[in-house]
């Protein structure tokens, strides 16, 4: 399998597979080096999984993810609420 995370040191090298699973709530693919020896990563960082239609579809146009709006948003909807309580 490859890591496709274009900011890991390991972008773009292939590595031998050895288990795709969940630990402690993350989604993590395991694999072997010769120079590492065993290691593990986030699935989401190599070609193991399917990549997020949206990054697909903004095909880099978009600084900002759906998750991360809607977290934003309700942040602010907190913050404005705080501030109401407070008299301001």
């Amino acid at each position: 399998m490859r890591v496709t995370h274009p900011f890991h040191p390991l972008c773009g090298q292939d590595f031998e597979f050895v288990e795709h699973k969940l630990n402690w709530g993350e989604d993590r693919v395991w694999l072997r080096d010769g120079d590492r020896g065993l290691f593990s990563m986030p699935a989401g960082w190599t070609d193991v999984v399917a990549l997020d239609p949206f990054t697909v579809i903004a095909d880099g146009r978009c600084p900002f993810t759906a998750g991360g709006l809607l977290a934003a948003a309700d942040l602010v909807a907190r913050l404005r609420e705080s501030a109401d309580g407070d008299g301001m």
